[in-house]
């Protein structure tokens, strides 16, 4: 019974960290797709993409949650599960950081790049009064 509780315990548990992955791929993808679009000058298509990036944080969310949920009933059976939940949470933290402090890099430069002379043309032309 107890070698049974065990092998379901750890199912489950290989079951959420596979959810976490999932979830995980699906937001770095995303945000790379993003980047190649600001890169590309495809403001629109980045903002678009952008909001899929935040479908796939509320996805991630949804994991983090059951995982928490399934604490109660894995840690009786395998005491080091909230360890394992939390260094694979840790681990995505720090590559999502760097994920995102590159986006905002791209972000600022696709600003600044909107900002060149070039966009003068379009503006209104500046009086002077001699």
């Amino acid at each position: 019974m107890t070698d049974t509780l065990a092998s379901a315990a750890r199912t489950r548990l290989e079951n959420l960290l596979c959810a976490m992955e999932s979830a995980e791929h699906v937001i770095i993808a995303l945000l790379a797709r993003e980047r190649q679009a600001l890169r590309a000058g495809c403001r629109l298509a980045a903002n678009a993409v952008h909001v899929r990036v935040n479908e796939g944080a509320r996805l991630y969310l949804n994991t983090i949650t059951a995982a928490k949920a399934s604490l109660s009933t894995l840690e009786p059976v395998l005491p080091d599960a909230p360890q394992v939940l939390e260094s694979r949470r840790a681990a995505f933290g720090a590559i999502l950081r760097i994920e995102l402090a590159t986006l905002a890099a791209i972000r600022l430069a696709a600003d600044c790049a909107n900002d060149s002379p070039a966009d003068d043309d379009r503006a209104e032309p500046i009086a002077f009064a001699f």
